[in-house]
Protein backbone atom coordinates (compact mmCIF):
# COMPACT_ATOMS: atom_id res chain seq x y z
CA UNK A 1 0.00 0.00 0.00
CA UNK A 2 1.57 3.42 -1.13
CA UNK A 3 1.43 6.55 1.29
CA UNK A 4 0.26 9.95 0.49
CA UNK A 5 1.23 13.10 2.33
CA UNK A 6 -1.57 15.42 2.59
CA UNK A 7 -1.70 18.44 4.03
CA UNK A 8 0.97 17.25 6.46
CA UNK A 9 -1.08 13.77 7.64
CA UNK A 10 -0.07 10.41 5.70
CA UNK A 11 -2.95 8.62 4.75
CA UNK A 12 -3.00 5.25 2.97
CA UNK A 13 -3.78 5.29 -0.85
CA UNK A 14 -7.06 3.68 -0.68
CA UNK A 15 -9.76 3.12 -3.71
CA UNK A 16 -12.78 3.93 -1.78
CA UNK A 17 -16.46 2.84 -2.77
CA UNK A 18 -18.88 5.65 -3.51
CA UNK A 19 -21.65 4.26 -1.41
CA UNK A 20 -24.07 6.66 -3.13
CA UNK A 21 -23.50 5.51 -6.74
CA UNK A 22 -23.89 1.84 -5.93
CA UNK A 23 -27.36 2.89 -3.91
CA UNK A 24 -28.44 4.93 -6.89
CA UNK A 25 -27.34 1.69 -9.20
CA UNK A 26 -29.45 -0.30 -6.79
CA UNK A 27 -32.26 1.84 -6.85
CA UNK A 28 -33.04 2.02 -10.81
CA UNK A 29 -32.17 -1.70 -10.93
CA UNK A 30 -35.50 -1.88 -8.29
CA UNK A 31 -37.13 0.54 -10.87
CA UNK A 32 -37.25 -1.46 -13.06
CA UNK A 33 -38.82 -4.39 -11.09
CA UNK A 34 -41.67 -1.98 -10.13
CA UNK A 35 -42.30 -0.88 -13.56
CA UNK A 36 -42.82 -4.72 -14.46
CA UNK A 37 -44.69 -5.22 -11.34
CA UNK A 38 -47.25 -2.34 -12.52
CA UNK A 39 -47.79 -3.46 -15.34
CA UNK A 40 -48.08 -6.88 -14.20
CA UNK A 41 -50.83 -5.64 -11.77
CA UNK A 42 -52.55 -3.46 -14.43
CA UNK A 43 -52.37 -7.28 -16.40
CA UNK A 44 -54.37 -8.21 -12.77
CA UNK A 45 -57.47 -5.75 -13.87
CA UNK A 46 -56.61 -3.82 -10.35
CA UNK A 47 -57.48 0.12 -10.25
CA UNK A 48 -54.81 2.19 -10.23
CA UNK A 49 -55.50 3.41 -6.14
CA UNK A 50 -54.84 -0.01 -5.46
CA UNK A 51 -51.62 -0.38 -7.57
CA UNK A 52 -50.37 3.19 -6.05
CA UNK A 53 -51.04 1.29 -2.81
CA UNK A 54 -49.14 -2.17 -3.04
CA UNK A 55 -46.37 0.00 -5.30
CA UNK A 56 -46.06 2.14 -2.06
CA UNK A 57 -45.72 -0.27 0.35
CA UNK A 58 -43.57 -2.63 -1.76
CA UNK A 59 -40.94 0.40 -2.65
CA UNK A 60 -40.88 1.11 0.96
CA UNK A 61 -40.01 -2.56 1.91
CA UNK A 62 -37.04 -2.97 -0.97
CA UNK A 63 -35.70 1.01 -1.30
CA UNK A 64 -36.37 2.13 2.26
CA UNK A 65 -35.53 -0.74 4.37
CA UNK A 66 -33.88 -3.29 2.21
CA UNK A 67 -31.52 -0.77 0.37
CA UNK A 68 -30.51 1.24 3.58
CA UNK A 69 -29.22 -2.30 4.95
CA UNK A 70 -27.42 -2.54 1.48
CA UNK A 71 -29.61 -5.41 0.35
CA UNK A 72 -30.83 -6.31 -3.18
CA UNK A 73 -34.77 -7.17 -3.91
CA UNK A 74 -33.92 -10.87 -4.00
CA UNK A 75 -32.31 -11.05 -0.33
CA UNK A 76 -35.74 -9.23 0.88
CA UNK A 77 -37.51 -13.19 0.72
CA UNK A 78 -34.95 -14.39 3.32
CA UNK A 79 -36.41 -14.90 7.34
CA UNK A 80 -33.94 -12.22 8.38
CA UNK A 81 -35.35 -9.33 6.26
CA UNK A 82 -38.44 -9.92 6.86
CA UNK A 83 -38.38 -10.59 10.23
CA UNK A 84 -36.69 -7.76 10.78
CA UNK A 85 -38.95 -5.70 9.12
CA UNK A 86 -42.63 -6.94 9.67
CA UNK A 87 -41.28 -7.95 13.54
CA UNK A 88 -39.24 -5.12 14.45
CA UNK A 89 -38.87 -2.36 11.90
CA UNK A 90 -41.89 -1.34 10.84
CA UNK A 91 -43.92 -1.70 14.06
CA UNK A 92 -41.36 0.37 16.34
CA UNK A 93 -40.46 2.97 13.46
CA UNK A 94 -43.60 3.35 11.36
CA UNK A 95 -46.13 5.52 13.23
CA UNK A 96 -49.00 4.28 10.92
CA UNK A 97 -48.24 0.26 11.70
CA UNK A 98 -50.72 -1.42 12.47
CA UNK A 99 -52.31 -5.03 12.28
CA UNK A 100 -54.25 -3.83 8.78
CA UNK A 101 -50.89 -1.85 7.40
CA UNK A 102 -48.91 -5.16 8.45
CA UNK A 103 -51.41 -7.51 6.76
CA UNK A 104 -51.92 -4.59 3.68
CA UNK A 105 -48.07 -4.52 3.17
CA UNK A 106 -48.06 -8.34 3.03
CA UNK A 107 -50.53 -8.65 0.43
CA UNK A 108 -48.26 -6.48 -1.99
CA UNK A 109 -45.03 -8.21 -1.16
CA UNK A 110 -46.78 -11.20 -1.77
CA UNK A 111 -48.35 -9.70 -5.42
CA UNK A 112 -44.46 -8.59 -5.86
CA UNK A 113 -42.74 -11.80 -5.38
CA UNK A 114 -45.29 -13.69 -7.25
CA UNK A 115 -44.32 -11.38 -10.14
CA UNK A 116 -41.03 -11.24 -9.80
CA UNK A 117 -40.83 -15.43 -9.40
CA UNK A 118 -42.61 -15.48 -12.48
CA UNK A 119 -40.82 -12.91 -14.33
CA UNK A 120 -37.43 -14.93 -13.40
CA UNK A 121 -35.91 -12.64 -11.15
CA UNK A 122 -36.07 -14.66 -8.28
CA UNK A 123 -35.46 -18.30 -7.79
CA UNK A 124 -38.28 -21.21 -6.88
CA UNK A 125 -36.35 -21.54 -3.61
CA UNK A 126 -36.67 -17.81 -3.09
CA UNK A 127 -40.48 -17.92 -3.66
CA UNK A 128 -40.88 -21.03 -1.72
CA UNK A 129 -39.22 -19.56 1.28
CA UNK A 130 -40.95 -16.43 0.81
CA UNK A 131 -44.23 -17.67 1.07
CA UNK A 132 -43.20 -20.15 3.96
CA UNK A 133 -41.99 -17.28 6.10
CA UNK A 134 -44.60 -15.14 5.88
CA UNK A 135 -47.08 -18.40 6.54
CA UNK A 136 -45.28 -18.85 9.47
CA UNK A 137 -45.23 -15.10 10.98
CA UNK A 138 -47.73 -13.38 9.82
CA UNK A 139 -49.89 -13.84 12.82
CA UNK A 140 -47.09 -13.28 15.03
CA UNK A 141 -45.80 -10.05 13.48
CA UNK A 142 -49.63 -8.77 13.52
CA UNK A 143 -49.71 -9.86 17.46
CA UNK A 144 -46.67 -8.10 18.07
CA UNK A 145 -48.04 -4.89 16.07
CA UNK A 146 -50.91 -4.94 18.54
CA UNK A 147 -49.25 -5.10 21.66
CA UNK A 148 -47.08 -2.46 20.28
CA UNK A 149 -49.64 0.05 20.12
CA UNK A 150 -52.05 -0.65 23.24
CA UNK A 151 -50.15 1.16 26.13
CA UNK A 152 -51.98 -1.54 28.83
CA UNK A 153 -49.65 -4.43 27.39
CA UNK A 154 -46.29 -4.19 28.36
CA UNK A 155 -43.83 -4.88 25.73
CA UNK A 156 -42.24 -8.14 25.91
CA UNK A 157 -40.31 -8.61 22.61
CA UNK A 158 -37.41 -6.77 23.29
Amino acid sequence: MKLHIKEERIVPDIEFIDVETEMDKMMEKNDKYFDEFIDYLLESGLKEKTIGKHLGNVSFYINDYLLCREQEMEEGTNLENLDGFFGDFFIRKCMWSTPQTIRENVAGLNKFYKCMFEKGYISSEQYENYKATVKEYKDEWIDYCRAYNDPNVELFFY
